[in-house]
């Protein structure tokens, strides 16, 4: 372990069982233009039984080994932030490559812009083949461009945040989310509600190497990514200031019309008028894509007809994952307001018991 004097970057890698993308993350980051010098790795291997660690070994200043089973990113990167002795923390997943002026743009935006985090996005180069992982990452992409500047929710794939800052909000809420989930996100919410800033600078990016499957991305969205964000958003108060990412007016508004182009078949088939439902749903799912139409077209300059073809469909299965979500959210919620029977006898007025509950 090489201990560096003064660090002023600690960059965190938490990883489980990522051997296949870490060697070249980890290359990457060693390829940044900010001096070695300058910044601290710290590698968190969270319960892996591949050579993850191993790997680690050779190039990170400090690698820890956490014991099976796994305790999840946010347990992870918490872990490596204890040991952390710079004065800015970065965050980055096992399965990005960083660009070489990362790091020194986390600095950068940092120090010019006043800002307690910033975050980035992925680059519109990813590696892996097929039209699934190419439209979520170009898809991510795009999202993440369009709201450059002050937002309201943090990313930890590529981001970084005070270390003063992190520490007085507690961390990642690794209690509540366990495995991959929206730790990031609820962390951001926590810290613009503490009054900080984060900055989304679009020109700091790396390469996201995941491959993605048509039945992994709908688990991911429904379960690791919109329920929980649904159920959040409704737990708290959602932050007034920033862009809301994936769920700002564009979003809500391709969300309904999703809704509709679902329900106007059924409500038409209970209604005897079939036709007329089919012809709501049809000009919902066309104005939906008309609304769309900045990312098809930002996907098909970079994937071919192909990939943008796919992604218009890819995007309607999206929302209607988030449908769901909403939905069950809603659901779930109604049935903890709603009080439960009372059976038997009324407790007496101030004897300190209660037989109903919310």
């Amino acid at each position: 372990m090489r201990v560096l004097s003064h660090p002023r970057l600690s960059i965190i890698v938490p990883v489980h069982d990522a051997a296949a993308h870490l060697a070249r993350a980890l290359a990457a980051l060693q390829a940044s233009s900010l001096a070695r010098s300058e910044w601290e790795l710290i590698v968190v291997a969270d319960g892996c039984r591949d050579r993850s660690a191993a790997i680690a070994a050779g190039v990170a200043d400090h690698v820890i080994e956490l014991p099976w089973p796994p305790r999840g990113p946010a347990h992870a990167r918490n872990v490596g932030a204890a040991h952390a002795r710079a004065p800015l923390l970065g965050f980055v997943d096992a399965d990005v490559c960083v660009h070489p002026d990362a790091l020194a743009r986390m600095m950068a935006t940092m120090a010019r812009g006043g800002a307690d985090a910033v975050i980035g996005t992925y680059d519109d180069a990813p590696p892996a083949p097929g039209a699934v992982s190419r439209y979520r990452n170009l898809a991510h992409a795009f999202a993440h461009r369009r709201a450059a500047g002050r937002v309201s929710s943090f990313w930890a794939g590529l981001g970084a945040m005070s270390t003063a800052r992190f520490r007085q909000l507690g961390g990642f809420d690794a209690q509540r989310y366990p495995t991959p989930s929206i730790e990031d996100v609820e962390l951001g919410y926590r810290l613009v509600r503490a009054g900080g800033t984060i900055i989304l600078d679009p020109e700091l990016r790396g390469t996201h190497l995941k491959a993605w499957t048509l039945r992994g991305g709908i688990r991911t969205d429904l379960l690791a990514r919109a329920t929980p964000w649904m159920a959040l958003l409704l737990d708290s108060a959602r932050p007034d200031e920033g862009a809301h990412l994936g769920v700002g007016r564009h979003d809500r508004m391709t969300l309904a019309l999703t809704g509709v182009a679902l329900g106007a078949p059924v409500l038409g088939a209970l209604r005897g008028a079939r036709a007329e439902g089919l012809a709501v749903a049809l000009t919902a799912m066309a104005l939906a894509i008309v609304l769309d139409a900045p990312l098809h077209r930002f996907v098909y300059r970079r994937a071919g007809a192909r990939v943008a073809l796919a992604g218009i469909a890819l995007r309607f299965v999206h929302q209607l994952v988030c449908a769901l979500a909403v939905a069950g959210a809603g659901a779930s919620r109604l049935r903890r307001r709603r009080p439960r029977e009372v059976h038997g006898t009324p407790p007496l007025e101030g004897d300190g018991r209660e037989r109903a509950a919310w």
